[in-house]
Formats: C-alpha cells, structure tokens, sequence
C-alpha cells in the first residue's frame, strides 16, 4: 500500500474524467462564470468570498486586462507547492507588483491531510493566490492535463487556453506568463492616471486619487505608480491638478 501511494504521489493520481478544454480553445461564458469560493485570501479576495474568471476578462470588465496562471492540486501532494511559494523561486512574488498578472491554486481532497490553511502556509506562508476549494473537481475536470496532478493550465487576456501541462517547473511557467503579457501588450500594462484601475481615465481616479493624498486611505503599489502623475515618488496636490488636465483633455 504504501509503495501504491508513494508512485501515486510522484508520478499524479489519474482520473477518468477528460478535460473538456484543449489548447486554443476559449473558455465559455458558462464556466467563466462559474463562482468558486476562496478558502485562502489572494488577489483581493478574502476567506469565503466568490470568485469567477469572468472577473478578470477585461473584455466585460472595465477593460482590465489580465493573465491568469492556475494549478491543480490536491492536499495531500504537498511538494508540489513549492513552485508558487517556496524556495525555487516564490513564483507568485516575482508578479507581484503586476496586477495583471493572477495566480490561482484549485485544490481539492481538503483536510486528506492538509487542510486550506495548512497548505497556503507551505511552505513559508502567505501568498497572492487564491486558493480555491474545488469538492467536485471542477476545475480539475475543466482543466486537467493527462489525468494528473498536478496539472497547470495558462489562460489569456482574451480568456484562451495558452497552454495546458502538468509536473512544469518555475523557468517554464514563467517563460509562458511572459509570453501572454507580450501578446496582452498595452491591454495589460498600468496607465499612468487610471489609479482605481478600471481601464478608463475619469473623475472616480481623482476621487481616489485625493483620498490617498489626504490620507484617508492606503494606495497599493499599483496605485502609486498610476497616481504619481509627475514621476517624483510622492502622491501630492499638483499630481491632482495634472490629473484634471488630462481627464478633461479625454
């Protein structure tokens, strides 16, 4: 049995089910709507919220474009976190000041024996990505790749499926989400001014814009780059005022 287990682990655990997408494929509108719930905060997401990838199809949304990378696992293959969070490269850090760029774990057979909380904790804790509890596997049956675990599925800004593989390492997943953000271009870059990111320049960036400055809330990196109008590292009064000139100049 335990000799079972052990080829099981290294080599995947495979399935009956065939994955529905193929490379090139588009992901319908159905399954880019299909809500799952966040059982690890990531991506502005927290604990027991929703989430969709029709949510970052920046086609329907805002024109907020983005680059999605998503592992398949299960809890008790727990090596195989490694290459989003541990010492081969913390992945999901490299991207973490591109909001365009959007990590997400699918993970089933919670508590067998990790359970969500463990795992996002393996092995050096905190993370970008949502971790998602996928009980009925479908995601896995969505996206698997050979039957396996892991499997990896790369999806682009126009909600394509990039690329589809399992057991890749850190250089590979990367070289592919470098890829899709040169393809994605302009539609996947921060535009200096649009500091609520949403894709268009108007007077809710300036609300935003003067909240930060009076100190009444927190901009992410992002937002520090998009609201410093004039490039001098400081959010003030006259990055306001070059903000209105180029909105009304739209």
């Amino acid at each position: 049995m335990k000799k079972l287990l052990l080829i099981t682990i290294l080599f995947g655990a495979v399935y009956s089910q065939v994955s529905f997408y193929e490379v090139g494929d588009i992901v319908t509108e159905n399954h880019q709507n299909l809500i799952k719930s966040t059982c690890h905060a990531g991506n502005g997401y927290e604990i027991g919220d929703g989430w969709k990838l029709a949510d970052w199809n920046g086609a329907t949304h805002g024109g907020h474009y983005n680059v999605i990378f998503m592992d398949i696992q299960t809890t008790w293959c727990p090596p195989w976190v490694w290459w989003t969070e541990g010492p081969e490269g913390s992945l999901h850090q490299d991207y973490a000041d591109n909001d365009h760029v959007k990590f997400i774990t699918a993970i089933f057979d919670i508590n067998q024996p990790y359970s969500c909380a463990e795992w996002g904790d393996l092995p050096e804790g905190g993370g970008t990505q949502i971790i998602d509890d996928d009980p009925n596997y479908e995601i896995f049956n969505l996206f698997e790749s050979e039957n396996a675990i892991p499997s990896t599925v790369w999806i682009d800004h126009e909600m394509r499926v990039y690329d589809m593989q399992n057991n890749m390492n850190n250089f590979y997943i990367q070289a592919r989400i470098n890829e899709m953000l040169d393809d994605c271009g302009n539609l996947c870059q921060l535009v200096v001014g649009d500091v609520n990111n949403d894709g268009e320049l108007n007077v809710v960036d300036l609300v935003v814009l003067v909240e930060f400055i009076v100190g009444w809330s927190e901009p992410t990196e992002d937002q520090l780059y998009t609201g410093d109008m004039n490039a001098d590292g400081d959010l003030n009064v006259l990055d306001a005022v070059l903000l209105v000139d180029v909105i009304l100049a739209e």
